[in-house]
């Protein structure tokens, strides 16, 4: 239980770092859950670029580093997750390459996704969960439904009051 913590504090941190960047490039964290025949914590770093219209962000693409856990001592299931993502207005498209471990067994998964995304700072998706490798690990669906938030700052900053030059 420490490991998992002290890997998802770390990578937090991390994240944190690029909270006060001004370019359009940004680097932050990511949060979400999945639920895959069993529930799935996430936490994350992503590298993103967000379109905008005189600074409000209308579209958020990027990539993604993170790492997911169910939480169940008696089945503990973790994994090392890279995602591509493109969110347009309302409209979320992402690719993942997921690599559930479990009791030493590997089990590879590629999931498309598409959804609805408010402006690329929440979004819900829905997935196929196609497995790579022949082993297999119980507790893991081919349909995946997953809910995120973006922590970027460009997000935050759309709702100060002042000028915006």
């Amino acid at each position: 239980m420490r490991i998992r913590t002290t890997i998802l504090v770390f990578i937090l941190l991390i994240a944190v770092n690029g909270l006060g960047q001004d370019n359009k490039w940004r680097v932050h964290p990511e949060l979400g859950c999945t639920w895959s025949d069993n529930f799935f914590a996430e936490a994350g770093i992503m590298r993103s670029w967000t379109g905008s219209k005189e600074g409000d962000p209308l579209a958020l693409m990027g990539y993604k580093l993170a790492v997911v856990s169910n939480f169940n001592n008696n089945h503990f299931i973790v994994g090392p997750k890279i995602s591509a993502e493109v969110d347009l207005l309302f409209i979320s498209v992402r690719a993942n390459v997921t690599d559930y471990i479990c009791s030493g067994i590997n089990d590879i998964r590629v999931t498309p996704e598409a959804g609805l995304t408010l402006l690329g700072f929440v979004t819900l998706c829905v997935g196929y969960n196609a497995p790579l490798l022949d082993t297999r690990i119980n507790g893991i669906s081919n349909v995946e439904l997953s809910l995120n938030i973006n922590l970027n700052r460009a997000y935050f900053d759309m709702f100060k009051t002042g000028d915006k030059s």
